[in-house]
């Protein structure tokens, strides 16, 4: 998984500029509107948590980044959770998190599977942060995953 995380941190922002050529992206914001809470817990308990509930990290999304005011973060971590591989849609996580900080910032929507449905996903053709969050707050909840509001000025404070 961390070589995975890596290769996306890498070789994204390359592919990035080559689609950008032709309309395309393997770069993209990650909007406030998708902000789940703060886990009060480290990046690795975070990620251990959401493999026991079931989602699996997701090497082929695009990498996100989040707009803060002086620098763009880069995402620590994306996962997603399906009924199934071939379910229509997915719930999408992504996680932020400092070095040496002892949370992580939850950001997720829901979208269209893009196993099931590639052009369609890529087109983000359904995409709802509403609906993410409240899915995720709701499975993160049923774990007993402690999650705390921080407002965007204190989440891009470092």
């Amino acid at each position: 998984m961390e070589r995975g995380k890596e290769v996306r941190r890498r070789l994204w922002p390359a592919f990035d500029a080559a689609l950008a050529r032709v309309g395309g992206y393997a770069v993209s914001d990650v909007s406030q509107d998708q902000y789940v809470g703060t886990a009060g817990a480290d990046l690795r308990e975070v990620e251990d948590n959401l493999r026991s509930l079931g989602f699996s990290f997701e090497v082929i999304s695009a990498l996100k980044h989040r707009a803060c005011p002086n620098r763009r973060d880069v995402e620590a971590g994306s996962w997603v959770l399906r009924d199934s591989r071939l379910s229509s849609h997915q719930l999408h996580v992504h996680l932020f998190s400092e070095r040496n900080e002892d949370t992580a910032d939850v950001y997720a929507h829901h979208e269209k599977n893009w196993v099931r449905h590639p052009v369609k996903h890529y087109r983000v053709e359904y995409c709802s942060c509403e609906k993410g969050v409240e899915m995720a707050r709701e499975v993160l909840s049923e774990a007993h995953v402690e999650l705390f509001h921080r407002g965007r000025d204190e989440r891009c404070m470092v």
